[in-house]
């Protein structure tokens, strides 16, 4: 996935093979995720932006439907 992600200048994200779980000690339970630097802002922006819609949601959903 690294060197995938670095080609494409995106994020990428992989569930891995044995070979990286050995090497790597990344746990079946865990994913690997890598994020080029040149698009650290961009992802960051993102997740700033999914945690805001999140709250919004959920302060509706609290107002109106007492969730």
């Amino acid at each position: 996935m690294i060197p995938r992600a670095l080609k494409r200048d995106k994020p990428g994200l992989t569930f891995g093979c044995a070979g990286m779980r050995t090497f790597s000690g990344i746990g079946a339970e865990e994913l690997l995720a890598v994020i080029p630097g040149s698009q650290l802002e961009a992802v960051a922006q993102a997740v700033e932006h999914t945690v805001a819609v999140n709250e919004a949601v959920m302060s509706y959903y609290q107002q109106e439907l007492g969730a």
